[in-house]
């Protein structure tokens, strides 16, 4: 019984060691969303969701954030989504239409004296606004 359990636990253990070593590509379906940014080796990245979790002034974006309800039914399973900084929101733009319905004015996480970056996805434009004014949420997440 030992040698049945420990080869079991050997084949598990190979399992998630080539899980945890697939690579990914950019466009690519995985972990809740769409692969935006992969790193060199394809193993680390970053992913975008593929629905909008809101809109909302700045000291909504959190709650709508956390709240799985606002996620997509892939998105759901992962608890570690987050404001994209500005960069992220660019490279979200240059691959608009891989991600889905990407419409309006986009928050970022750059911040600096009451004002935010946001990205207009309709135009292009980069603009920095105040914490006031109401614009949509696309979080993503790191792989």
């Amino acid at each position: 019984m030992k040698k049945v359990s420990l080869i079991f636990l050997t084949f598990m253990l190979l399992g998630f060691v080539v899980k945890a070593q697939t690579k990914h590509n950019l466009g690519e379906k995985f972990g809740g969303g769409v692969v935006i940014s992969v790193s060199a080796d394809g193993l680390t990245g970053v992913i975008a969701e593929t629905q909008d979790q809101g809109l909302c002034v700045w000291d909504e974006i959190n709650a709508l954030i956390a709240n799985p309800v606002n996620h997509s039914k892939e998105g759901k399973a992962f608890n570690n989504w987050r404001l994209p900084s500005r960069e992220e929101l660019a490279l979200m733009y240059t691959k608009k239409t891989t991600i889905a319905a990407l419409k309006g004015n986009y928050w970022s996480s750059t911040t600096g004296k009451g004002r935010v970056s946001t990205q207009d996805f309709a135009t292009g434009k980069v603009s920095i606004l105040t914490k006031t004014e109401k614009n949509s949420i696309r979080s993503v997440r790191t792989f």
